[in-house]
């Protein structure tokens, strides 16, 4: 073990605990911290060199695993690479664990290299900063064990902010220590309190709004529920007069075979039918919510009152009402037998009228659809035709998580991406991360300008088997020809489509990835079943499209729905 005790108490304390997964970013300062993991064979090591990769490989392990996950990085600009990946994990409230090496403190501030200030460079994305300094006694570090739990204990839907523990350790770095890790205890780890009792007005409030109103509306943002709760969200969208609005990344099985395209259904609605389709209470559960279409008729059409489910207590007044805004800190379990046993019949054709506009949406994608050229939408199409059953789907961000919206998916898929910031810059690096965790084929799509950006997510030793990476290369940034006024800035090819003339097929032999290619809809039909079946390993599959057709053809689709 290594010669530094705190750093070894460190390693010993998070084994105890069971955090079995550490990604180590190689580094000089951070050398005890990886002498010291190394002494506890139940805990899996992955070596990355790119922390800014590795920070995000261990937000999709964590993603997959349910488990809090260490990343151990040296001093110095090292650890702001960390900063993204913290940031996107306290946004989806992921309890990532930052280590990071730090020189002595007499050594800060006097023009030492490799040293910057790292003292709660974090603050603003963790929830917890620990300084770890070396220790004279055991008390020293046994005083810090509270803290320490406060990163690891989460309440029951398995959500806490990640946090920053900086260890200050002196040279030597290599030297090895021959005794044995002192004996201390550790106490029960126990969840965190519930918040409910503290609360009660606004549980009274919700149910007796809930029992008298009529327009009634539940939008569940990025989530990943048990199936208990799946099965009572269902069991509530059939019995009560109430709108359930979801989106892929909601994770709910029954709306993914006709899914709910939020975005094109308002697009249905005049200014004049607003009042008509606008809800009177909203409860928002999950986390991020992907259409800014519905955030702005929400925020136009604001509701008399609007409940949001946040174990963590986060005030997200997302539709910016003045009064008639609360936070639940409460599971949705409780939730859904607050509202299930407060039945009342509300206004059935509310519903009604959102789902004849469903049925519009569906029917409208599915003619739409069969007479386009080949197109960003179209080589969606085909792509969601053959995803296979009982898979993960990672969806890259601009983009790729607004067309997988359209089509709909077997109902044994998971759904995930890194919608807590909407950043393009990990999203490679998470879907591998995700794939390293299970056995089952996780198919990462993604735009090009996020996979080259992103393209360290493949520096490494092996990837796993199942991953299968889809790169949709239109030449840029597409995403910038499908909103309103990037477009009416001169050169704006060059400053925001970012165009280009890439390929993937480099990148694939140079990392060792299987490569597949197809410029047409008729390639793609024939290439998807082989790029999904293999046996051989981790394969990409790059789908060659028009930048200016598949805008085209995207806007054709929502001036479409006008008519």
């Amino acid at each position: 073990m290594t010669s530094h005790l705190h750093v070894q108490l460190i390693a010993d304390y998070l084994n105890k605990r069971k955090v079995h997964h550490v990604i180590i970013c190689p580094g000089s300062r951070s050398a005890p911290l990886v002498i010291a993991f190394n002494y506890y064979p139940d805990i899996k090591k992955y070596v990355i060199t790119d922390e800014r990769s590795a920070g995000y490989f261990a937000l999709g392990l964590a993603k997959q695993l349910r488990r809090p996950i260490a990343i151990v990085c040296t001093s110095g600009t090292a650890v702001l690479n960390l900063g993204p990946a913290l940031c996107e994990a306290f946004h989806q409230a992921i309890p990532l664990i930052a280590i990071t090496a730090d020189r002595p403190e007499e050594l800060q501030n006097i023009g030492e290299n490799q040293t910057i200030n790292q003292h709660e460079i974090f603050s603003n994305y963790t929830g917890t900063f620990i300084k770890f300094s070396p220790i004279q006694s055991l008390d020293d570090f046994t005083r810090l064990i509270p803290v320490m739990d406060a990163c690891l204990s989460s309440d029951t839907e398995w959500q806490a902010l990640p946090s920053h523990w900086n260890v200050h350790i002196p040279e030597p770095l290599y030297d090895i220590a021959g005794e044995e890790v002192p004996y201390y205890e550790l106490p029960e780890l126990h969840q965190r309190p519930s918040l409910e009792v503290m609360h009660t007005d606004e549980i009274e409030l919700l149910q007796s709004t809930w029992s008298n109103t009529d327009k009634k509306m539940i939008i569940c943002g990025y989530a990943d529920f048990t199936t208990n709760e799946i099965k009572a969200l269902k069991e509530l969208e059939e019995k009560q007069d109430i709108v359930l609005l979801s989106e892929h990344a909601s994770n709910l099985p029954f709306h993914f075979q006709k899914p709910w395209n939020i975005d094109a259904l308002l697009q249905l609605i005049s200014p004049q039918d607003e009042k008509n389709f606008a809800p009177e209470v909203v409860i928002t559960i999950g986390r991020q919510i992907l259409s800014n279409k519905l955030k702005k008729f929400l925020r136009k059409n604001k509701p008399k009152l609007h409940f949001h489910l946040s174990p963590l207590f986060e005030s997200w007044n997302q539709f910016l009402l003045q009064d008639g805004f609360y936070t639940l800190p409460i599971q949705l379990s409780s939730l859904l037998t607050t509202i299930l046993t407060h039945n009342h019949s509300g206004r059935p054709h509310y519903k009604q009228q959102w789902e004849v506009l469903h049925d519009k949406v569906h029917n409208h994608t599915h003619q739409f659809c069969s007479l386009i050229p080949f197109s960003d939408l179209k080589a969606f199409k085909l792509i969601f035709d053959q995803l296979p059953v009982n898979s993960i789907l990672h969806l890259g961000n601009s983009s790729p998580v607004r067309y997988a919206q359209f089509f709909p998916l077997p109902p044994s898929i998971k759904v995930f991406s890194n919608r807590g910031t909407g950043g393009i810059d990990g999203c490679l690096s998470t879907a591998v991360g995700s794939a390293f965790a299970t056995k089952k084929i996780l198919t990462a799509i993604i735009g090009d300008l996020g996979f080259f950006y992103d393209s360290n997510a493949l520096w490494n030793k092996k990837l796993p088997n199942n991953l299968r990476i889809i790169v949709i290369n239109n030449g840029g940034g597409n995403i910038f020809r499908l909103i309103d006024g990037p477009q009416t800035v001169r050169n704006f090819e060059e400053f925001f489509e970012a165009s280009h003339n890439l390929t993937a097929r480099h990148l694939s032999d140079m990392f060792g990835l299987e490569y597949y290619f197809s410029k047409n809809e008729i390639e793609l039909k024939n290439v998807l079943p082989d790029f999904f079946e293999r046996k051989g390993g981790a394969a990409l599959l790059e789908i060659k499209t028009n930048n200016k057709t598949s805008a085209v053809v995207y806007k054709d689709y929502f001036s479409g729905l006008k008519k």
